[in-house]
């Protein structure tokens, strides 16, 4: 989930996460968020992961409420220095 004018640290961010998901999933895409200002495009991505994320555990019979992997992702990022 992007923005166009993310600030750099965020894009370092970004590519690092995308890297750690991708040994996790089989496809990484990158959605950009729609809006004109910072409020709308964070309203939109919310609203949008948190249905991807109802849908595709619904659909792979996986419990949407277990956060393994985003505690492991939280911990990845606290070990670099990005």
């Amino acid at each position: 989930m992007r923005y166009k004018d993310e600030h750099r640290k965020v894009q370092l961010r970004t590519d690092l996460t995308k890297k750690i998901v991708s040994k996790f999933a089989q496809n990484v895409i990158e959605i950009y968020a729609k809006g004109q200002t910072l409020p709308e495009k964070i309203l939109y991505m919310t609203h949008l992961g948190d249905w991807v994320s109802w849908y595709l555990a619904q659909n792979n019979g996986v419990d949407a409420s277990e956060i393994q992997v985003i505690d492991f992702l939280k911990s990845e990022l606290e070990k670099s220095s990005i």
